[in-house]
């Protein structure tokens, strides 16, 4: 565990999560993936193992991100799986509806995070003329 400057712990989570957000504005999708899965496990571990209650926003919020970074590996590839344009046509719905992928408190970094998301997103959705 770490310390912020206002004395609050700073957790294996909280690590991960700020580790995986710094590797998507670094365009390392496989490092986000990663991260996002580490937080899935650790938050898995601490709810079913120790008993600990973890928001659920926080579990759905690192699932949705590393299906994204997943969305992002499979578009790189020469091939693509008929059903990714749906799945990047979900994304594009989910965040035109009001949702955020990664909730933070911060809004500043949210909307950031989402930007980088939608704009990705939109330029696979028209690279792969899935609209």
């Amino acid at each position: 565990k770490l310390y912020r400057s206002n004395k609050t712990i700073l957790t294996s989570k909280d690590l991960a999560l700020m580790k995986a957000i710094q590797s998507f504005l670094d365009k390392d999708f496989a490092s986000a993936k990663t991260e996002f899965e580490k937080i899935v496990k650790i938050s898995n571990y601490l709810r079913d193992k120790k008993g600990y209650k973890i928001n659920p926003k926080l579990i759905s919020t690192a699932e949705m991100g590393a299906e994204f970074a997943e969305l992002i590996l499979e578009s790189a590839k020469e091939s693509h799986d008929p059903a990714l344009c749906q799945r990047i046509d979900r994304q594009i719905t989910f965040i035109e509806n009001g949702k955020s992928i990664v909730e933070q408190n911060s809004k500043a970094v949210r909307r950031e995070i989402l930007n980088i998301f939608y704009n990705k997103l939109t330029e696979l959705s028209g690279k792969m003329s899935c609209k």
